[in-house]
């Protein structure tokens, strides 16, 4: 969505309280629960104005990265600041798997197989 259509959107989320729905709120986030983001995103589903999967007009994506980070780095990922020049990435490769978890090999995991066979 080009830059002159989301920044109006993502003011008017804000000013609701529909900032990075599930930050905690001492982050600047809405801090929703599962329940209260489920219904925001089931109404966004409705539109093919905006993505389902990632909904920009919320804000960035910070929560993987938030909830793994000292509490040193964690105001670094607060909403105050300009949220265009926050990105986090996340990427995962597994030798046999690729990028699909489910076919991902751990001894741990080995194990629990072994004892359920």
């Amino acid at each position: 969505m080009p830059e002159q259509y989301i920044k109006p959107l993502q003011e008017k989320a804000k000013a609701i309280g529909l900032w990075l729905l599930d930050v905690p709120q001492e982050y600047g986030g809405a801090g929703l629960d599962l329940m209260s983001r489920c219904v925001i995103m089931e109404e966004v589903a409705r539109t093919v104005a905006i993505p389902f999967r990632y909904a920009p007009i919320f804000g960035p994506e910070v929560r993987p990265v938030l909830f793994h980070c000292n509490e040193e780095q964690k105001p670094a990922l607060s909403s105050s600041g300009d949220s265009r020049r926050k990105r986090i990435c996340f990427a995962q490769t597994e030798p046999d798997a690729g990028s699909d978890p489910s076919g991902m090999k751990t001894a741990r995991g080995a194990r629990r197989r072994s004892l359920h066979h």
